[in-house]
């Protein structure tokens, strides 16, 4: 075997077994895109054991030239999904869905935080634990249906999270 064969040879097994690590090293993306409508800071509230109820939490932003709506959600561990709007008026908390949606401005950001926009996941199937990742379906009127990665983090670390500099 000559020198430009056992060259081909060990950089083709090298390839190889680059290409396997790769393909077996599973790093979430929590920043998505699709038809220019952007997801950022995509986490989930972690939850105590026998908690029946969890929220998520993300920033949308809108980068094409026409509005375009989150009007549904899905979440394998909860029985129901929903986009919710919390308020606080004359001292009495009230927390609603919103049927028609969260509506993102053109060329505008939407944050979807704790005491605010927020998705509410009732009837969970399990406990949200800290450093755990699961998959959400977001739909939108436009850009259709995202599959997007939820980071599960704490209360403090989820604030954390929202405030960081991309």
């Amino acid at each position: 075997m000559n020198m430009t064969q056992r060259f081909l040879k060990t950089n083709a097994a090298l390839l190889a077994f680059i290409s396997i690590s790769f393909a077996t090293l599973s790093i979430p993306n929590y920043s998505h895109s699709a038809d220019k409508v952007e997801i950022t800071k995509a986490w989930l509230r972690a939850t105590p054991p026998s908690a029946m109820a969890a929220g998520g939490y993300l920033v949308i932003t809108n980068n094409t030239d026409r509005d375009d709506t989150l009007v549904g959600v899905e979440f394998s561990q909860a029985g129901k999904s929903e986009i919710h709007e919390m308020k606080i008026s004359d001292g009495v908390m009230t927390m609603r869905p919103l049927k028609q949606g969260i509506t993102i401005a053109a060329g505008e950001s939407v944050s979807l935080r704790p005491g605010g926009f927020h998705l509410m996941f009732m009837g969970m199937k399990s406990q949200l634990k800290d450093g755990q990742n699961y998959q959400v379906k977001l739909t939108f009127n436009h850009s259709g249906v995202m599959e997007i990665d939820f980071l599960v983090l704490s209360m403090g670390k989820g604030k954390k999270f929202m405030t960081q500099e991309d």
